[in-house]
């Protein structure tokens, strides 16, 4: 009988086996070569045909197991190279098989890497084959990568609708509270006029009979006033409403741009006790441009500079070869830098919580800023160290 093993097998000692009486004795020898063993038996001999027979069916009936202890590593690693090629992974690894005589492994023996202990049933209880690995993270991240980037982006896409949602809600909570504070304010601004016109009005009734014409005449240019008032604060909010529809025309022509000034520090001197003081380094300050808009626009900087700036301020007209700058400094430092970059929306005013100790719609900033950009100029403001409005007006 001869068999064949694919890995080698140790070496088989020469035995002799016997059988009974009708049995001849048998002698069985082994011949060992690179992947094989040969097993011969030899001295047989048979007293009759009976013997023969039934030797020849007790040898078709044996089945000769041999198991082997010792692994070709190299194979084994070209075929789990083969396998990883196939399924297209890319990883640095170490077979290491390990025998109580002996170690075999594939490359030196201190590769780092995550180890794995083979569990198949092929191989002994005393024998561990291991396999070492490193740079599977990066097989992974280049299988999920494009996963990675879809959720990414769709986390971030959501993130971004959800702040952007945020900001519209804020935005129309802001617009809620501005639209309430200029429904209080304009009710306010004209029940003032209403009132005091109706009570000259029956002021007038009352001392008309009476023949007191002194009086009368009182009354009557005190409802006359009111209802200009009440008329100029109509005039403003229909202005609003067509600087946003973008309805007006500027009537352009040649103004004197100290002479504006001049004139409005006048008028506002006799009508406060703060110090008022213009100083123009200019000799020339003829300017094309509307001169009733922006005398307006000059008035309402002025007037917000009493209302909320300091007792002191100062007011300087600039010319440079290319444009006018007009300076409005007061001695305030109530305005916050986070209310500067909202100052000049329409209606919009500082908030006070609900102390209202100054009157206004919140579009006198806001009416500056729409004349001044329609004459191609720039306005902004400054809150360090001192409250101050700087106009910047080219001209041809």
């Amino acid at each position: 009988l001869k068999l064949r093993q694919g890995v080698g097998m140790n070496t088989l000692p020469e035995f002799q086996v016997k059988g009974d009486n009708r049995l001849p004795d048998m002698h069985i020898t082994d011949k060992k070569g690179n992947d094989s063993t040969s097993i011969k038996i030899s001295n047989l001999r048979f007293t009759d045909d009976q013997s023969e027979t039934e030797i020849e069916e007790l040898t078709n009936r044996i089945v000769f197991s041999i198991k082997s202890n010792k692994l070709k590593v190299n194979k084994v690693d070209s075929l789990f190279k083969n396998q990883l090629q196939a399924k297209n992974i890319s990883i640095n690894h170490q077979l290491i098989y390990t025998t109580p005589d002996t170690t075999f492994h594939t490359v030196p023996h201190s590769f780092p890497g995550t180890a794995l202990v083979s569990l198949s049933e092929l191989i002994d209880d005393e024998n561990k084959l291991e396999l070492y690995y490193s740079g599977l993270n990066i097989n992974v991240l280049k299988r999920n990568l494009t996963g990675i980037i879809l959720s990414t982006l769709l986390i971030a896409s959501i993130i971004l609708s959800l702040f952007y949602l945020l900001n519209i809600i804020k935005s129309q909570k802001n617009l809620n509270a501005m639209k309430n504070d200029l429904i209080s304010n304009i009710t306010h601004e004209f029940k003032t006029p209403i009132a005091t016109t109706s009570a000259a009005l029956e002021g007038v009734q009352n001392f008309t009979n009476n023949g007191d014409t002194e009086k009368t005449h009182r009354y009557l240019n005190m409802g006359r006033e009111q209802l200009n008032k009440l008329n100029h604060m109509v005039e403003k909010l229909l202005e609003t409403a067509s600087l946003d529809g973008k309805e007006l025309d500027l009537q352009k022509g040649e103004i004197d741009l100290d002479l504006i000034i001049t004139s409005l520090v006048t008028k506002f001197q006799t009508q406060t006790s703060n110090s008022i003081t213009f100083i123009n380094h200019s000799s020339d300050s003829l300017f094309m441009g509307d001169g009733f808009h922006l005398e307006n626009a000059i008035n309402n900087l002025i007037d917000n500079a009493i209302k909320y700036g300091g007792e002191t301020i100062t007011i300087e007209l600039f010319k440079t070869t290319q444009q006018f700058e007009l300076l409005v400094t007061d001695s305030g430092t109530g305005l916050k830098p986070k209310d500067a970059k909202n100052i000049f929306n329409q209606f919009y005013r500082v908030p006070k919580g609900n102390v209202h100790d100054v009157k206004g719609f919140g579009i006198g900033l806001y009416y500056t800023k729409s004349i001044v950009e329609k004459h191609n100029g720039t306005i902004d403001v400054q809150t360090k160290p001192f409250t101050s409005f700087k106009i910047v007006l080219p001209y041809d």
